[in-house]
């Protein structure tokens, strides 16, 4: 009777362990991605600020040329209120139009050089 108690206990042990196992995963996968999205967002942040684009910018594409065709941003170019200088608000995300997948943001300022009139 003992013997068939412990293996009882045994056996819930492993499974909770299993289980464990699996929902650590999980979390994993999703802090990776969300590490990911973070990544490619600032590139792009970068990529936008160091070419002085603010306006110019597309507002969405992917990033195939970084190697990654299933990932997709969106720019917004915004006054924040002091002259010659712009917010820029980058968002990544999967393009498989899963509304409930998780995003990636950079934020920034762009500095747009007054017109010299003389």
């Amino acid at each position: 009777m003992e013997a068939l108690a412990a293996a009882v206990l045994v056996g819930v042990g492993v499974t909770a362990g299993m289980s464990a196992l699996g929902s650590m995963s999980q979390t994993e996968i999703r802090m990776r991605e969300s590490e990911k999205l973070s990544r490619l967002a600032h590139m792009k942040l970068d990529e936008v600020i160091g070419l002085g684009q603010g306006v110019n910018t597309d507002a969405s594409g992917s990033f195939e040329e970084y190697g990654e065709p299933n990932y997709e941003f969106t720019v917004d170019v915004q006054a924040s209120g002091v002259d010659s200088l712009d917010t820029v608000l980058v968002i990544a995300k999967k393009s498989n139009g899963d509304t409930t997948s998780q995003e990636g943001r950079a934020v920034g300022l762009l500095f747009t050089p007054p017109e010299t009139t003389e």
